[in-house]
C-alpha cells in the first residue's frame, strides 16, 4: 500500500497558519457578577434567619396575685357552686391556689401531695403561720372532696372560695 498526498503539489492555495489562541478566553463581566449576587443573597437569607429565630421580648407578665385574682373570680362566675359541681370546683379552687403559691413564692406546689406541700412552706419561712393555716385548712377541704367523695354544701363552698381570695389578698 502506498500512501501520498491528497494534494497535488502544484496547488499553491495554500493559507497561511493561524496565530496561537488566546487562552483562557476572555470572560464576559456578567458571568463575574453572578457568583456576587449569589454571596450577597446567602448573607442577606442569613441575617434575616438570625433576627428571626432571636425571641423578641414579649409584653411583661401580670403579677400572680391578679392572675389567680381573675382565676378565682372566674370560678365564681362559671355556675359550679349553684350547680353542684363539687368535684370540678375544688379541683380548679386547688389547681389555681398551688400555682399562686408556686409563682408566687417559688414553692414547688402543683406536683407535690398537700402534706409534702405544707412540710416545705413550714420549713421555707416564706409564709406566716396564720397563712399556713389557712392553706392546710383550703388545701385539706379540696383533698377530702378530690379523694374522700365528701360533698360539701354551697355555703360551705363559698366559704372556701372567699378564703381563696382572702388568701391571695393577704400575701400579695
Amino acid at each position: 500500500i502506498e500512501v501520498g498526498p491528497v494534494r497535488a503539489e502544484t496547488d499553491t492555495d495554500w493559507r497561511p497558519l493561524k496565530g496561537p489562541a488566546r487562552w483562557p478566553a476572555r470572560v464576559p463581566r456578567w458571568i463575574w457578577v453572578l457568583p456576587l449576587v449569589a454571596v450577597l443573597a446567602a448573607a442577606l437569607g442569613w441575617a434575616t434567619g438570625r433576627r428571626r429565630r432571636t425571641p423578641r421580648p414579649g409584653p411583661p407578665r401580670p403579677p400572680p396575685d391578679r392572675v389567680a385574682r381573675e382565676a378565682l373570680e372566674r370560678l365564681r362566675w362559671s355556675g359550679a357552686i349553684e350547680n353542684g359541681q363539687t368535684d370540678y370546683f375544688h379541683v380548679e379552687l386547688s389547681r389555681i391556689i398551688r400555682e399562686y403559691i408556686e409563682a408566687r413564692f417559688g414553692l414547688h406546689a402543683p406536683e407535690r401531695t398537700t402534706e409534702e406541700f405544707l412540710h416545705e412552706a413550714a420549713g421555707s419561712g416564706r409564709l406566716a403561720m396564720a397563712h399556713q393555716r389557712v392553706l392546710g385548712d383550703m388545701l385539706e377541704a379540696c383533698d377530702l372532696v378530690k379523694f374522700a367523695r365528701a360533698r360539701p354544701g354551697h355555703a360551705e363552698m363559698r366559704a372556701a372560695l372567699d378564703a381563696a381570695l382572702r388568701f391571695v389578698d393577704e400575701t400579695r
